[in-house]
């Protein structure tokens, strides 16, 4: 949006509708291997995330939602052989969990290393653009998300009339 109006540009709209097409590329890609997104979105996660981070509880933080869809994606995971339970995370409830080696074999063939491919034809400078802006409007769009209904950004309610 333009700043001072609340009307979208004829630009911002383009590239609103230019992310729109990477992203439904992506989540479509993401169909594969008898997987949803989420799950591939989780399976990665637990890839990469260290040992104290490996719950269904901080994968939901991670991915700003509620705790219950991930314990269902993890459970399914586990059920898949993809994870595997790793014990309990000190004296709480919270269970750790940990890529099995089917699940590893088959990040492999991950289907977002297509987008890694693409990323990789950008040079220096328009990747790092690129982080930086996605950044700003994930940070922006987090911050709306979390916003009461009636709220404006400062945080103070808005008058209903």
């Amino acid at each position: 949006m333009t700043s001072g109006t609340s009307h979208p540009s004829k630009a911002d709209a383009a590239l609103a509708g230019l992310l729109d097409q990477v992203t439904r590329h992506i989540h479509s890609s993401n169909h594969a291997a008898d997987l949803y997104p989420a799950q591939w979105s989780a399976l990665r996660y637990f890839a990469k995330a260290d040992a104290p981070h490996r719950s269904a509880i901080s994968l939901a933080r991670y991915q700003g939602i509620e705790p219950g869809p991930t314990t269902r994606t993890v459970r399914t995971l586990i059920s898949k052989g993809l994870l595997e339970d790793a014990g309990s995370l000190g004296r709480g409830r919270i269970r750790r969990v940990d890529v099995t080696d089917k699940g590893r074999e088959l990040l492999l063939s991950d289907p977002l290393n297509t987008v890694v491919e693409a990323l990789a034809s950008l040079d220096g400078v328009q990747k790092r653009a690129l982080a930086e802006a996605l950044e700003r409007m994930l940070v922006r769009l987090q911050s709306k998300k979390r916003q009461p209904e009636g709220s404006d950004p400062s945080g103070a309610a808005s008058d209903p009339e």
